[in-house]
């Protein structure tokens, strides 16, 4: 085989693997305040960032089975929809939608197959895709944040807030955070950092969950695994309630009592006591996993 029959198959290679852009659009809305935004796109990447300036700047290139792109204003309320030829879209058709909104607006972003990023955008944000990642600042507004399919990562800058997020198949991670959490996955792990979150609830079907240097000392914390460890790094001072329960695994304490057999001859272990005079609350269970909990 010659080397020009070589460069002809990686070029027909590239040619049927790459998604064509049948068109790009460039428009700039002016805007009073901070906005709600809506953007709706079936697949390709919506990328969201947040601006000082009061306007909406989109940058799309269109697939060649996107019909066209719809822009709707009413009120303080801005929609962009990509439409599909026939509602119909194949992996090919990939749209790429890059918006600029001011930092303040609220964001609603909704995804079939597309990778969604958020940077710098400091109102609520609801943000959902069925098979692709969402990638997402938090800077205290109300968060909820959810993939079918894919990894959801959250970074936060430390203010106080409330955020839900989660994924079917894949992995769920929050660094920065503070005020309540709900985080859950079916097929991944849970794995939260770095934060100071006075109530939290994790969930995992199938993955461990991991909570570290995250915690306020009066913290209330539930945690549910099924096949799944659990790991919780409580902060100095913690006072209150603690009740953990595993059918099939171990339980390590790094302080307090040790833990308990609820059986003499079946499986199952327990750990049940108080912690100085608190509010603190935890309570962990498990089916089929171990569970560490420790103090810093």
């Amino acid at each position: 085989m010659n080397k020009k029959t070589i460069c002809l198959m990686v070029l027909s290679a590239i040619l049927v693997t790459s998604p064509a852009y049948a068109e790009t659009i460039k428009r700039t809305l002016e805007v009073d305040g901070t906005p709600d935004v809506h953007i709706i796109n079936a697949i390709g990447d919506i990328i969201v960032e947040g601006g000082a300036s009061e306007r909406i700047e989109i940058d799309a290139k269109l697939s060649d089975s996107a019909e066209r792109m719809d822009v709707k204003e009413r009120g303080d309320r801005v929609t962009i929809e990509v439409i599909y030829k026939g509602k119909r879209w194949t992996s090919r058709s990939s749209t790429k939608l890059y918006v600029r909104v001011p930092q303040g607006s609220n964001l609603k972003v909704e995804a079939i197959s597309a990778d969604v990023m958020v940077e710098a955008v400091r109102g609520e944000l609801s943000l959902a895709s069925v098979s692709g990642d969402v990638t997402a600042d938090s800077y205290g507004g109300r968060v909820d944040a959810s993939t079918t399919s894919g990894d959801v990562r959250l970074i936060g800058d430390g203010s106080m807030g409330g955020t839900t997020i989660g994924s079917t198949s894949g992995d769920v991670t929050a660094t920065g955070l503070a005020g309540w959490l709900k985080a859950n996955s079916v097929s991944g792990d849970v794995i939260v950092r770095d934060s100071e979150l006075e109530r939290v609830s994790l969930g995992a079907v199938s993955g461990d969950l991991t909570l570290n240097d995250s915690l306020v000392p009066l913290a209330d914390i539930e945690a549910e695994a099924v096949s799944g460890d659990v790991g919780i790094m409580l902060a100095k001072g913690f006072a209150g309630r603690v009740d953990v329960d595993t059918l099939n695994g171990d339980i390590n304490n790094c302080f307090g009592p040790k833990a308990q057999r609820t059986s003499r001859y079946g499986p199952g272990r327990t750990l049940n006591f108080e912690q100085g005079d608190g509010d603190g609350r935890v309570e962990i269970d498990t089916v089929s996993g171990d569970v560490k909990l420790c103090i810093d």
